[in-house]
């Protein structure tokens, strides 16, 4: 036990000081008198240089400096409180840098600045309400303890709550927030540690031996989320979001999420309007317990019901979440398309020093990050893009890029299995690494297919469950729409200080798997509409002879009858994908949803993709399609020449896959604002390509444009039009004499990676056009 030298004393209207002798006695060494007044808690600073008293009958707080030599006492500070408002306990925090006071008559925590020179207190005029007036069976908060280590309660008689221990994390917290619900988080948290699902007058909880999570009731939202202590969501601004406006307001410190774009006004939070809530606690069919919080709202103009599901387990540090939204109205039968729907974790806090797209891009998060914490030097050059040069000392822009936006960070879903955000231990309590984690576990209820792309991290973590990004398709809401979307898991980790980003990106990789969880999903399908368990799922299996030449094969199952990327045209259709082994041809898919499928194969070097409907997949089976596949690659004759490489991008081009060589990470060039490479500068003379002497990644732009510059091109505001050398493009090729003999006709094939359009890639191209 550690030794102390002096005691000091709080005795009504007397503070006296007593040195303490060899033997454990007392020798009494001064006193200072506090007429009128009745000391009842006092807090010493960690410096140790400072006591502070709270005077109850007094009204005030003082503020007294100590020899620590002699242990003699002087008064530094007499600060009068609010009227009534009787301060009884008080602490200061660790780093010194704010006092908290409880006022006893008001039921109200107070924060005071603090001077570390001097030790004295400035009242901020901010207050917390710790027992909501509406409470009758919490009558008085007396006394607030920081002592960093755990949370405990001790009571004195039924319904008061006279002691409570915070750490220093969640004083931290109570710097901005401190709610009834954070209260009893705390007090259940300090109890007991089984997965014991709570729901308060304000929120509900889930909550095990690590991870704990807490929805509030008025938001719908996550606003309290903690692993191992550490506070994961910082300070919490949030208003009301009105329907139709602008997502989210602005808000930050909460998540996990939903909200959507399927309003005939616009962006539409659930949660603020008339919302219900329903917990669930049970015993999976591995004997471990679970909880969960369903969140309900109808949205009144429309009818639409959106729900959100969180999940927790024990022993486990994620949330499994599923997402549904249903519409059924015959009145009026069609309301408009499903234009984005997504979950999101969305922190307001230092904590979080990285962003992670996948395991091959990371880049530390600009200081401040405009998407989320605000913009700070930045300048607009377009829709959610921002310059930073001018940051000269910004981490982002010293290793990365000038250029800051969310598209950069974009990824597509063949490969892509998690992204999120790490913090680098130096804004954590312990110096300890962290990771939040967006784990694509499941992929089946998304649509667009292997080769749909969208955004991904950008300071908040996201899952772009539907969105017509890059022109992507998207559902329409009809009557009897009712799709539930996951699951999906949002998984956080820790590591020890000075440990990698890639570590615990690692771990979370090894739940992104469709088998992850699988028999616990099946013991709470009973709770989730729409979820497909094990028993309603097949296997698909095939032997394919794939072309000389092809890299990188694939085979997707989705919607009958169409090309995957309109698969949004059955919005009951599901979706999967696997690589194909390129040596053996076998390729094996489990866990798909009992149905009728398109087959369709493809690989990056062969021109045109294999195509077979009308596969069925039948519930608790094996369905081997080896007999049914024979894959002609298209070929119009013989080939003359050929530019790029068939693969549904055109990365091998200029300013496509070529590492920027400005900054050390080396980003791609086509991920950086599109404005930096000027084409007319580039090509000045247009496009003119040798066929045999040009290079793929100088002479042929990633991009072809009709004109330049304009409309969100901050370098060149003014369109160019040019004088043909923009959107001219010549091809030369030689040609043998013999390679044209009895030939009358030639055809010329382009395959493109994509197009801009608002509304996705939808034109229709007959036979006769090809």
């Amino acid at each position: 036990m550690e030794r102390h030298d002096n005691l000091y004393v709080a005795d009504g209207q007397y503070y006296a000081s007593y040195s303490i002798t060899n033997d454990t006695g007392l020798v009494y060494k001064s006193s200072v008198s506090t007429a009128a007044s009745c000391v009842h808690g006092l807090a010493i600073d960690s410096s140790t240089k400072f006591i502070y008293s709270a005077d109850d009958d007094g009204n005030a707080i003082w503020v007294h400096s100590f020899d620590q030599a002699n242990g003699t006492v002087k008064e530094v500070q007499y600060l009068a409180a609010p009227t009534d408002a009787d301060p009884r306990h008080l602490v200061v925090h660790p780093n010194g840098q704010y006092a908290y006071v409880v006022f006893e008559a008001g039921n109200a925590l107070a924060v005071y600045t603090r001077d570390d020179s001097t030790g004295k207190l400035t009242y901020t005029n901010t207050t917390y309400p710790l027992i909501p007036s509406s409470t009758t069976g919490f009558i008085e908060v007396w006394a607030l303890k920081i002592n960093g280590t755990n949370a405990t309660v001790d009571t004195v008689t039924p319904g008061v709550v006279a002691h409570l221990e915070l750490d220093e994390e969640f004083a931290n917290m109570a710097q901005s927030r401190l709610t009834f619900c954070l209260i009893r988080l705390l007090l259940t948290k300090a109890i007991r540690s089984s997965n014991e699902p709570e729901e308060t007058a304000t929120c509900l909880v889930l909550q095990n031996d690590r991870l704990l999570a807490a929805v509030n009731k008025s938001s719908g939202a996550i606003d309290v989320l903690t692993l191992d202590g550490q506070n994961l969501l910082g300070s919490q601004n949030y208003v009301a979001p009105t329907p139709g406006g602008s997502t989210g307001s602005g808000n930050n410190g909460i998540g996990p999420y939903l909200d959507c774009y399927c309003i005939p006004s616009g962006f539409y939070t659930p949660g603020s309007i008339d919302p219900t809530y329903q917990l669930i606690k049970g015993i999976d069919a591995s004997n471990i317990a679970y909880g969960g919080i369903v969140l309900s709202e109808v949205y009144p103009p429309t009818g639409q019901k959106l729900q959100q599901y969180w999940f927790l387990r024990d022993g486990e540090i994620g949330l499994h979440t599923f997402n549904r939204l249903a519409y059924y109205n015959e009145t009026t039968p069609f309301l408009q398309n499903l234009q984005e729907f997504r979950t999101l974790f969305r922190p307001n806090t230092p904590l979080w020093t990285h962003l992670i797209t996948n395991a091959n891009f990371y880049s530390p998060a600009p200081i401040p990050d405009p998407a989320s914490t605000g913009t700070g030097i930045a300048t607009t050059v377009q829709d959610a893009t921002w310059y930073l040069g001018n940051r000269t000392n910004d981490p982002y822009v010293q290793q990365l890029s000038s250029y800051f936006t969310k598209y950069t960070f974009q990824d597509t879903w063949r490969d892509h299995c998690v992204h999120g955000m790490f913090a680098d231990g130096t804004e954590s309590n312990d110096n300890g690494i962290f990771g939040a984690w967006m784990v694509m576990n499941t992929k089946d209820t998304y649509f667009g297919g292997p080769i749909h792309s969208d955004l991904v991290v950008d300071g908040f973590v996201y899952n772009y469950i539907v969105s017509n990004h890059h022109g992507d398709g998207t559902p329409n809401i009809t009557n009897g729409f009712d799709r539930t979307f996951g699951p999906q898991y949002y998984y956080f980790n820790k590591g020890p200080h000075g440990s990698s980003w890639e570590s615990l990106h690692q771990d979370a990789t090894t739940y992104a798997n469709p088998d992850f969880a699988g028999s616990f999903y099946d013991s709470i399908a009973k709770h989730v509409p729409n979820y497909i368990p094990t028993s309603g799922r097949g296997i698909w299996k095939a032997h394919v002879n794939l072309p000389y030449g092809a890299k990188d094969p694939i085979a997707v199952l989705a919607q009958n009858g169409v090309d995957f990327q309109d698969n949004v045209l059955d919005t009951k259709a599901y979706q999967y994908w696997s690589d194909i082994d390129p040596t053996s041809g076998y390729v094996q898919i489990s866990r798909v949803k009992a149905g009728t499928y398109r087959l369709t194969i493809y690989a990056d070097g062969i021109f045109g993709q294999y195509e077979h409907d009308n596969i069925v997949i039948h519930a608790g089976k094996t369905t081997d399609s080896t007999s049914n596949i024979h894959w002609t690659p298209e070929s119009a004759g013989t080939e003359l020449f050929r530019i790029g490489t068939p693969d549904k991008s055109s990365g091998e081009f200029r300013h496509g896959n070529t590492p920027d060589q400005t900054h050390p990470l080396h980003l791609p060039e086509y991920r950086i604002y599109w404005a930096v490479y000027d084409y007319p500068t580039d090509f000045p003379n247009g496009t003119r390509y040798h066929v045999g002497r040009s290079n793929d990644s100088r002479d042929f732009n990633y991009v072809h444009w009709s004109v330049f510059g304009g409309y969100a091109n901050s370098l060149r505001p003014t369109t160019y039009y040019s004088n043909g050398d923009v959107n001219n493009w010549t091809i030369i090729f030689d040609v043998h004499r013999d390679q044209l003999k009895d030939t009358q006709q030639a055809t010329f094939a382009i395959q493109l990676a994509g197009a801009k359009t608002a509304a996705g890639n939808t034109d229709t191209v007959n036979a006769t056009q090809k």
